[in-house]
């Protein structure tokens, strides 16, 4: 099995891809450049944009299961519905769609928002999915308090 791993160079897709990679997996991580990602050995680099259906299609060759985690920025959406589609053209086995806790209660938080349409995209076009529900990272707090500690 392999596995395309989208959102594995940031703080939390970087975990995911290093633990699934010590347990043996076969990950290719999308980056939009393969030669700055600090990836663990035996992970390969693929060069891609979500945002860029040109690169995308053939993001998915020779895989079959989809990591997405979605970064957390204006066009969440459209990164999430992009990949959702791209994951059904290519007739994945199975997707991991990395959520939130309380995405459908939450409606009126775009954060929350994006994240819930992504879900009801996999219901609606029937997709292979597990759909993780994190409830918070305690990491986040020690990013804000150095930010703030630097007066950003």
């Amino acid at each position: 099995m392999t596995i395309l791993a989208i959102g594995g160079t940031g703080q939390i897709g970087s975990l995911v891809v290093s633990r699934l990679a010590e347990q043996g997996a076969e990950i290719v991580v999308l980056t939009k450049d393969p030669a700055k990602a600090q990836l663990p050995p035996g992970v390969r680099a693929v060069e891609g944009d979500v945002l860029d259906p040109g690169t995308m299609r053939a993001a998915p060759q020779g895989v079959d299961t989809l990591f997405i985690l979605n970064p957390v920025v204006a066009d969440e959406l459209t990164r999430a519905l992009l990949t959702l589609r791209l994951a059904r053209d290519a007739a994945l086995k199975g997707i991991v769609y990395f959520s939130m806790a309380n995405a459908d209660a939450l409606v009126d938080v775009p954060h929350a928002a994006a994240k819930y349409a992504g879900e009801r995209m996999i219901e609606t076009l029937d997709l292979p999915a597990t759909i993780l529900r994190p409830n918070y990272f305690f990491q986040n707090d020690a990013i804000k308090e150095t930010l703030l500690g630097k007066g950003v």
